[in-house]
C-alpha cells in the first residue's frame, strides 16, 4: 500500500489495521503509524491493548522497531527448534538405514560362511546371523535413542517459546498466533 492508500482509509479502517500491525511489511507499518499520528488517532480497541500501550508510551517508530525485533527473534528461535527436531529425525532414519544395511550384510556374509547352504554348516549361519542381527539391533537402537534425545530438545524449545510468546505483553494476539504458527479460526 502507498501513503495515499492509507490516507484514503477511514479512521476505523486504520484502527483495525493497527491491530494487525505485524502482518504488514515494515515500510507499510511506518506509513500506517504516520497516518494515525497525522490524524491524531490514539484510541484503539481494548482487545489490542498491546498496540495501544506501544503507541501511547513510546515514539511510534521505536515501538514498531521493538515489535519487529521481538518478532524476528522469536521466528529465529522457532527455526532453530524446528531444525533441531529435523536433525533428531534424520539421526533416527540414519540409524534405521544403517541397521538395515548391517542386517543385509549379515545375511550375505553368514551365507558365505555357511558354505552357500551346505546342510552341515547350518549352525554357522544361525550363529553368524544372530551375532550380526544383535549388532544391527544395537546400532539401530543407539541411533534411535540419540535421535529421540535431540528431537526432544527441539520440542522443549518449542514449548518454552510458546509459553514465552503467549505471555509476551509486547505482541498482539494475532501476531502471537502467527509467530506460533496457529491457524486462524
Amino acid at each position: 500500500m502507498t501513503k495515499e492508500d492509507w490516507q484514503q482509509k477511514s479512521g476505523e479502517e486504520l484502527i483495525t489495521a493497527s491491530g494487525q500491525l505485524g502482518y504488514y511489511p515494515v515500510n507499510e507499518q511506518k506509513m500506517l503509524l504516520a497516518e494515525l499520528q497525522r490524524r491524531q488517532i490514539r484510541q484503539l480497541p481494548e482487545s489490542e491493548s498491546t498496540v495501544k500501550t506501544l503507541l501511547s508510551e513510546r515514539p511510534l517508530l521505536g515501538a514498531l522497531r521493538q515489535t519487529q525485533t521481538l518478532s524476528n527473534r522469536y521466528w529465529d528461535a522457532y527455526l532453530v527448534a524446528k531444525v533441531t527436531i529435523g536433525i533428531g529425525k534424520t539421526i533416527k532414519i540414519i540409524g534405521f538405514v544403517l541397521a538395515a544395511i548391517n542386517l543385509l550384510g549379515t545375511v550375505y556374509f553368514a551365507s558365505l560362511a555357511s558354505g552357500f547352504g551346505n546342510n552341515t554348516s547350518g549352525g554357522v549361519f544361525i550363529l553368524a546371523f544372530a551375532i550380526g542381527g544383535l549388532y544391527a539391533l544395537i546400532i539401530g537402537f543407539v541411533f534411535y535413542v540419540i535421535g529421540v534425545f535431540i528431537s526432544s530438545q527441539g520440542q522443549v524449545l518449542i514449548a518454552t517459546l510458546d509459553n514465552t510468546v503467549g505471555n509476551s505483553p509486547f505482541l498482539t494476539d494475532s501476531l502471537k498466533a502467527k509467530i506460533m504458527s496457529i491457524p486462524e479460526a
